[in-house]
């Protein structure tokens, strides 16, 4: 995963390799030269789609302009998705049960299928033996669920949980696969338009890190 500061020195990094000024990359990318100074001090974080075009001026992979060279190197990753060609995902934020933390602005990165839009990671294990505490799931957003009992992350106020996602007239009814959990129905008129389905888990990685 790369940080705000880890995207800004890889940014200068390969802007100086290849003897360009921040006004040059600036007109390369169309934004101004101050914008490019944010970045490269971390002060501000380009959005996807200028992270992919300062890539391709520099005709390198946005993995090289977004991980650090520990996060390529020193995890082995097992995918388990609906794609085996992994690219750079958002890592929205935790998602977890009884009281879940939620944050979409976590400035991270992780690699994930091309069928997915985000990714969170899965505090607690409220959802075990299907996601372990610290898994990273892939979601495709979307604000339904396909079917009664489809896992999807769901957005309750300034929380999250993964659950299995039951749909009723007035709300969602939520089950977990740990039978420790009982199952949570929330009503819609308790959170005031604030919650909603981010989007379906389309698969996850669990990672492990080299002794």
């Amino acid at each position: 995963m790369g940080s705000k500061q880890e995207i800004g020195k890889n940014i200068r990094y390969h802007r100086e390799l290849r003897g360009l000024t921040q006004a040059q990359l600036a007109n390369l990318v169309g934004i101004s030269s101050s914008t490019i100074a944010m970045y490269e001090t971390a002060k501000r974080e380009p959005d996807m789609d200028t992270l992919e075009a300062i890539a391709d001026i520099f005709n390198i992979s946005l993995s090289d302009l977004v991980l650090s060279n520990k996060a390529r190197n020193s995890w082995r990753q097992t995918i388990r998705g609906s794609s085996k060609n992994p690219h750079i995902l958002k890592l929205v934020g935790s998602a977890a049960a009884g009281e879940p933390i939620f944050d979409e602005e976590v400035d991270a990165y992780v690699y994930g299928p091309t069928s997915a839009d985000c990714a969170v990671r899965v505090k607690g294990d409220s959802m075990t033996p299907t996601y372990l505490h610290g898994d990273l799931l892939y979601v495709r957003s979307q604000s339904y669920v396909d079917y009664d009992g489809q896992i999807a992350v769901v957005i309750c106020g300034d929380e999250a949980c993964v659950k299995h996602v039951y749909r009723q007239p007035d709300g969602l009814l939520l089950a977990s696969d740990n039978a420790m959990f009982a199952p949570m129905f929330k009503k819609y008129a308790d959170y005031d338009g604030t919650m909603r389905i981010l989007g379906k888990v389309i698969g996850f990685t669990r990672m492990y890190q080299d002794q």
